[in-house]
């Protein structure tokens, strides 16, 4: 099933470090507060210069770099230094402090879950392959960049900066008669958790 998630669908709120907009949560009603999904993918804002994360025991997360640069530090763990389309993948009980002001994008999931994240750059027609996507419980593209246009049998919308398509379940025979075409040079990303 395809959700698509226009910029008029999202609410950004304000944490300590800076604000946190929830693109999408699985499954429906469960909420990052009680921490019973099975994955939640948003973006944030870090403007503080240096910020702490919130601990959260039993969710792993992945992160990536959409703008600035950012040094992550786990205490005890490793540090990475990330640029723009850099991911860095640890666990929510960490002591993760953060320097540097950035804009990001982040996938929890639960359940030592495996999930990734990434990027793909595609220019203007060219067509974003959708030939695997029935191998995961969910794909999910955020446009970062650019638009796209994102046409099967229920479904004809083009996508901005800042608007988010997700495949739940994408089991679905459907979904490979998706197209998603870049409208002009785009940059998106990406993320992807396995059953």
């Amino acid at each position: 099933m395809l959700t698509i998630i226009k910029k008029e669908d999202l609410e950004t709120k304000k944490w300590s470090g800076g604000t946190t907009t929830e693109l999408f949560i699985f499954p429906k009603g469960s909420t990052y507060e009680k921490k019973d999904f099975i994955y939640r993918i948003s973006t944030a804002t870090v403007e503080t210069e240096e910020s702490s994360f919130t601990k959260l025991e039993g969710v792993s997360r992945c992160i990536m770099v959409l703008e600035g640069e950012m040094k992550l530090i786990h205490k005890d763990q490793h540090t990475i230094n990330l640029k723009k389309f850099e991911t860095d993948s640890f666990l929510g009980g960490w002591d993760t402090k953060s320097i540097g002001k950035v804009t990001d994008f982040n996938l929890m999931t639960t359940n030592k879950r495996w999930a990734h994240i990434g990027s793909s750059i595609l220019q203007q027609d060219e067509i974003f392959i959708t030939d695997k996507l029935q191998e995961f419980l969910a794909v999910a593209l955020y446009v970062v960049k650019g638009a796209i246009h994102i046409k099967n049998k229920d479904i004809d919308t083009h996508l901005k900066a800042g608007e988010f398509a997700v495949c739940n379940n994408c089991h679905d025979k459907d979904t490979s008669n998706t197209k998603i075409t870049a409208d002009e040079y785009t940059e998106l990303a990406i993320a992807i958790v396995k059953e």
